[in-house]
């Protein structure tokens, strides 16, 4: 989280197919020479996991013991608080959207990436009063736009890995890559 001119930055990052290869099996970081420029370009420092990789507790401890450390090495950046997707989100925003039940498996897949962070931006707005801040989310499945709730003071921008890859003030000269 970064305050600039009273407003709150929290940026999100997807793991699979956005900073990693494949969670639980190589956890090589890939696209680094583009998310390292990105990174500088906004000024980041620190960064909350929203990715579907981390539904179970076996998973999440797996992300804190092999991954998690590897985020200041790899790209210079820390891995703040828990991943924001965990049940009793879910059932939180099942709650708010009157819908009986959900199991965590079906969340994304129901709602899609894209909305599924909209409606924990939605949850954070109402119920955790997260006012005067800019939302980020770099994912693999979600298109580039912005969006902005002018009576809260509350943007969301949410940006695929390919529109920072092909981006050629972040580009040098490869596609590389860190296995650890």
């Amino acid at each position: 989280m970064k305050n600039t001119h009273d407003i709150t930055q929290r940026i999100f990052f997807d793991l699979e197919d956005t900073v990693i290869d494949s969670f639980m099996n190589d956890e090589r970081f890939i696209n680094v020479v583009q998310m390292k420029n990105f990174i500088k370009d906004r000024n980041i420092t620190e960064v909350e996991i929203f990715s579907r990789a981390l539904w179970e507790k076996k998973e999440r401890i797996h992300f804190d013991k092999r991954v998690r450390k590897n985020f200041p090495i790899v790209l210079g950046i820390e891995v703040i608080g828990n991943p924001v997707i965990n049940p009793e989100l879910i059932r939180m925003i099942c709650k708010l959207k009157h819908i009986n039940t959900m199991s965590n498996g079906d969340f994304f897949d129901f709602f899609g990436k894209q909305d599924s962070f909209m409606l924990m931006v939605e949850f954070l707005i109402d119920y955790k009063n997260c006012r005067d801040t800019h939302f980020i989310l770099v994912d693999d499945m979600v298109k580039t736009m912005n969006i902005e709730f002018v009576h809260r003071n509350v943007t969301v921008e949410t940006i695929n890995i390919r529109d920072i890859i092909n981006n050629h003030e972040y580009n040098e000269k490869d596609n590389s890559y860190i296995s650890l």
